[in-house]
């Protein structure tokens, strides 16, 4: 969720989330997983929506939306590395 500009609280673009993941894995050096891409906060949040009072029903919708989000990242991901997006 963008905080910085523009849009305030408008969803934060593919390359952007990527970015960060970079920056971060950069400053954490070997503390951070080897493996570790955004794709663990949709583990993470949908824990926390389930820990909370948040429905199971609520939880698979929320994340249903997630994943077709998700599918987009991969693309977009796939073309930034220069491999076949639609692999």
């Amino acid at each position: 969720m963008n905080l910085t500009w523009g849009d305030h609280f408008s969803l934060l673009r593919p390359e952007t989330v990527y970015a960060k993941v970079r920056t971060i894995k950069a400053h954490l050096g070997p503390a951070c997983p080897a493996g570790w891409t955004p794709h663990w906060f949709r583990h993470t949040h949908a824990s926390a929506l389930l820990l909370g009072p948040a429905r199971l029903e609520q939880v698979r919708d929320r994340e249903a939306k997630l994943a077709a989000a998700h599918g987009e990242i991969l693309r977009l991901h796939r073309l930034v590395e220069g491999a076949d997006p639609r692999a």
